[in-house]
């Protein structure tokens, strides 16, 4: 559970809902020992992670417009 509710805080902080709502399901299935469920829901996670990674990587960081710099 410690892992899905990591990913989904860090989905939530990014702004990745849909990301953040898999990674809920996944934390409710571990709470509730529903290990098949945990399991067929990897390949999402997996998927959403690395749709957050590339977003994340394709920003230009150094744009003053998006540090609110003039």
């Amino acid at each position: 559970t410690l892992y899905a509710h990591t990913i989904k805080g860090q989905a939530a902080n990014f702004l990745c809902e849909s990301l953040r709502a898999k990674a809920y399901d996944m934390e409710l299935a571990a709470k509730e020992n529903r290990n098949e469920d945990v399991y067929s829901m990897l390949p999402g996670i997996e998927e959403g992670v690395d749709n957050m990674i590339h977003a994340l990587q394709s920003i230009d960081w150094s744009d003053p417009g998006f540090t609110g710099e003039s």
